[in-house]
């Protein structure tokens, strides 16, 4: 009797332990990733350096202040789009580039304490972390042709800033419905 007890305690553990297994396994998961291949394309114009005005230090002196906007435009041609497929947008890079912040361009430069700021068609200030405010287009269907109207300006994050050549870059990619 003490050997068949010892056989079904034995198997009764064994059953618990494998239960509590399936039930202790609540740590784990599984991710689903899912997407559309497109054969839309544009193809973006040439690019040149948005050359800003000169202006005097003196206009950046308080925190927040801008200046010496430049409007720029970038121009798509050839656009493969199919009718109905809705609209393009630029989506800007987030990168050590980016102040997470100010959401703006940190300069790579000889001044100090300055940053670029990019602004829409609209004239608001695109958040380069998340590309808030960054608005789409809608090209012409089948090798049709776009622009993005977009500004730029300096902008005083804090402190004071100094004289010197200000340089930022700032990649970007065509994102397609």
């Amino acid at each position: 009797m003490n050997t068949m007890m010892n056989r079904l305690s034995g198997a009764a553990l064994l059953f618990v332990l494998m239960m509590g297994t399936a039930f202790g396994a609540a740590d784990t998961g599984t991710i689903s990733f899912s997407g559309t291949l497109t054969s839309s394309s544009c193809n973006v114009g040439a690019l040149s350096t948005v050359e800003l005005p000169r202006i005097p230090i003196s206009r950046l002196q308080t925190a927040g202040s801008t200046a010496g906007r430049k409007q720029f435009t970038i121009t798509l041609s050839g656009c493969a789009l199919s009718e109905g497929d809705g609209t393009v947008k630029i989506g800007f890079r987030n990168g050590t580039y980016i102040d997470q912040t100010t959401r703006n361009l940190k300069e790579d430069s000889t001044s100090t304490n300055v940053q670029i700021q990019l602004l829409n068609s609209e004239q608001n200030e695109i958040n380069l972390v998340n590309n808030v405010n960054s608005l789409p287009l809608t090209p012409t269907p089948m090798g049709g042709n776009a622009s993005f109207t977009l500004y730029a300006e300096y902008y005083a994050p804090g402190g004071p800033v100094s004289a010197g050549l200000v340089h930022a870059v700032l990649p970007f990619d065509l994102i397609y419905p």
